[in-house]
């Protein structure tokens, strides 16, 4: 599995499009915001040939505390999830 930062996006953006790096950062915090605003309002969003976010909540359960083993309840939360589009193109 490979890590990938917003660091290394906003380098390749750079060097594919001839925007400094400063620019391709505030193209791709542009972006990251605008999806996490309609995340967030609409609950859902499709990106065609890409994926697919949506919102779903998690009900509180049982955990443990990994330093103690002591029981801890974990509340319930929204979670956001993404399923990826068929890759047709390999």
């Amino acid at each position: 599995m490979t890590n990938l930062g917003k660091r290394e996006i906003a380098n390749t953006i750079a060097k594919k499009t001839g925007v400094s790096d400063g620019e391709a950062r505030n193209y791709l915090d542009a972006i990251i915001s605008n999806i996490s605003k309609i995340i967030k309002e609409q609950g859902r969003l499709k990106i065609n040939n890409f994926g697919k976010f949506t919102t779903r909540w998690k009900t509180a359960r049982e955990g443990r505390n990994p330093k103690t083993g002591d029981p801890v309840t974990i509340k319930a939360r929204k979670v956001v999830t993404f399923t990826s589009s068929k890759c047709t193109r390999y």
